[in-house]
């Protein structure tokens, strides 16, 4: 087909050409959201990248200061089972008239204390 067939083609059929002319903006418009996505990705990809290398630094330093130490040996309680008792003693309701926040702080002792 030659060129001024081609050209005749488009005037008869106008329809035709229509068609053919939104194929063409759609194939181009889906190209250009996919070049965009193809970007997109690459840029999350190098973020991912940079987040997780300060993640390994971070981790790096903090085993270096003993963190794996200290996550499997914890530090000791502040309290012991004796102080809680002693607590316990010196906060019960009966001696505080049954308040509600010696009431509130023993509930809290006890639940300490079975923990320990």
């Amino acid at each position: 087909m030659g060129f001024w067939d081609f050209v005749f083609w488009m005037c008869i059929c106008y329809w035709g050409f229509c068609i053919v002319r939104d194929l063409f903006k759609d194939t181009w418009v889906r190209h250009s959201e996919h070049m965009k996505l193809i970007a997109e990705k690459e840029h999350a990809w190098r973020e991912y990248q940079e987040l997780l290398g300060k993640w390994n630094r971070l981790v790096g330093q903090i085993n270096a200061k003993g963190g794996l130490h200290f996550l499997n040996n914890p530090p000791p309680a502040a309290l012991t089972k004796q102080d809680v008792r002693s607590l316990l003693q010196l906060c019960h309701p009966d001696k505080h008239q049954g308040r509600e926040l010696a009431q509130e702080m023993t509930r809290k002792l006890l639940a300490m204390k079975e923990k320990l």
